[in-house]
């Protein structure tokens, strides 16, 4: 028998990964966000990277080299995980599909409306973001 130890903690780590997407899109079409009129806060993972980056080079250390370095490795992972949302997006969007049904489902019908509205208003606000990324990749 061949040792498959290698293939289950890949398999976790995917499914882990996974996970993760799944949390951070869902979170983002149930619970409504205000709406701001100032200028939008940086995104949450943009948040996260910038403590990240601090803390490891306020506790680490880290001399201005390893910050770019550290920089870049950060930059291969977003892209790796983008590039894995991509090519996963078809069956996200089924989980997602089946989330929203089931929560339809629990809901009483002014409440559907509602949500049916507040859905419509995170797909619309999705595009507009899309859009703006579109037409910004070009600078």
């Amino acid at each position: 028998m061949r040792p498959v130890g290698w293939k289950i903690a890949l398999y976790f780590a995917l499914v882990f990964a996974a996970g993760i997407g799944v949390g951070i899109l869902a979170q983002r079409y149930v619970i409504p966000v205000p709406a701001r009129a100032d200028a939008r806060p940086p995104r949450e993972s943009d948040r996260f990277r910038q403590a990240m980056v601090e803390e490891l080079t306020k506790r680490l250390r880290l001399d201005p080299g390893q910050v770019t370095q550290l920089q870049t490795v950060l930059d291969q992972s977003r892209k790796a995980f983008q590039d894995f949302r991509e090519r996963h997006k078809d069956e996200m969007k089924v989980i997602y599909d089946h989330q929203h049904e089931q929560i339809a489902a629990i809901l009483r019908p002014d409440q559907r409306v509602a949500y049916e509205n507040l859905r419509a208003e995170h797909e619309r606000h999705e595009r507009e973001e899309a859009a703006k990324k579109a037409h910004g990749s070009g600078h």
